[in-house]
């Protein structure tokens, strides 16, 4: 039976070589010779656990796992700061994106109003130039009324003409 030491390293895994994948795929007959040179300058030696955790004391063990529950403390405090920066990033983007909805249904509001505003403008324009035009038309039409008025009183004033009586141009 292990001694609880030995036990508590094989547990942890400590002792055992990091396998980066490629060990996999060597021939079986390279495995079986622990000294063997496999290539890019690594050489494959198998070693027992149960040696390693002779020679690791169980006080570097303990610290070990004290300065692992300090780390893995500093990550937990960490990741909750995190979340809670990252909610209350998504909280003002969505604050932020109520408020962009909102400015651009007042300025739709706004722009409906003003397209109105400027409908009704324009319809008022037209009626006043129709407006217009119906008094520039009245204006030439009394226009050439007084004209021909003019022509009138200046033949009836007028010694020459045949058709006024003298007593009429005497009067003067």
């Amino acid at each position: 039976m292990r001694s609880g030491s030995v036990h508590l390293l094989l547990l942890l895994g400590l002792g055992f070589k990091a396998d980066y994948g490629f060990v996999g795929t060597l021939d079986a007959e390279i495995r079986h010779d622990l000294d063997k040179e496999i290539g890019y300058e690594i050489t494959d030696i198998l070693e027992d656990p149960d040696e390693i955790a002779e020679e690791i004391p169980v006080i570097d063990v303990l610290n070990l796992l004290h300065r692992d529950r300090r780390s893995h403390a500093r990550t937990a405090r960490l990741m909750k700061s995190e979340a809670r920066a990252s909610r209350e990033t998504w909280l003002q983007s969505m604050d932020a994106s109520d408020t962009t909805r909102y400015e651009v249904t007042v300025l739709r509001t706004t722009i409906l109003a003003q397209q109105n505003e400027i409908e009704d403008l324009r319809a008022a324009d037209h009626q006043r130039q129709a407006q217009l035009a119906e008094a520039l038309t009245l204006l030439r039409t009394v226009q050439t009324q007084m004209a021909a008025l003019e022509s009138q009183q200046t033949t009836a004033r007028d010694p020459t003409h045949l058709d006024v009586p003298e007593e009429a141009g005497s009067s003067s």
